[in-house]
């Protein structure tokens, strides 16, 4: 496989390499992805068809890319295939911003459905993990002011997790009162499972004794 100094640029890896090494674009493939690339490419070199696909690969930095890749097949006077000319597009900014749409849709659905409010949190967690970071903890205020974990994914962990003492916040520190008011934990209440993002209490509802936060 040759390539240009364009996909070193997006992948990292020096485009000397890819003529020498012809398993690499297999192994960087994301694990969820790799065998529906494979036989789609496969299938479409069979059907001499042009090929239109999306998918992740592990970029040398360790970040996971998407890449839109077209092709073209090119073929022999006997009609054998020789070569698949490719273009690789980066279009990880814009998956990033549909999978973010997909997952807030999916989170009012979880919230406004049956259930519990513990389960419908619970349900909120479980979509966080993948996307967002490898494990995520909902937290609510309590009336004496301390935050108590209520909800906890990936199913798994969430035992241990929701064992864990309340935590009071400093003095220092307090929640916005508002809506849509950006609010994150102080690092006393994450030394557990990290740092989570800041998040953002919903423009609408009244949420006056929530934190949820993800970590």
């Amino acid at each position: 496989m040759a390539t240009n100094a364009r996909a070193e640029q997006v992948l990292g890896y020096p485009h000397e390499q890819w003529p020498h090494d012809e398993g690499l674009w297999q192994r960087i493939l994301h694990p969820d992805d790799r065998d529906h690339v494979l036989q789609t490419v496969r299938a479409t070199i069979a059907a001499g068809r042009d090929l239109s696909l999306t998918y992740r690969v592990r970029a040398a930095d360790r970040r996971w890319v998407w890449l839109h890749h077209l092709g073209h097949v090119a073929r022999d006077d006997a009609g054998t295939a020789t070569a698949m000319h490719s273009v690789l597009i980066d279009v990880t900014e814009a998956q990033r911003r549909e999978r973010a749409a997909a997952l807030l849709a999916a989170a009012g659905r979880a919230l406004s459905g049956p259930g519990t409010v513990t389960q419908r949190l619970a349900a909120v967690a479980e979509l966080a993990v993948g996307d967002l970071g490898q494990r995520a903890t909902v937290w609510l205020r309590g009336d004496d002011g301390r935050y108590r974990p209520v909800a906890a994914a990936p199913a798994g962990t969430a035992p241990q997790v929701l064992k864990l003492a309340p935590v009071a916040a400093p003095r220092t520190w307090r929640p916005p009162t508002g809506p849509g008011a950006p609010s994150s934990f102080p690092r006393s209440m994450t030394d557990c499972c990290g740092s989570p993002p800041p998040v953002t209490r919903p423009a609408t509802g009244n949420w006056p004794r929530w934190a949820p936060g993800t970590c």
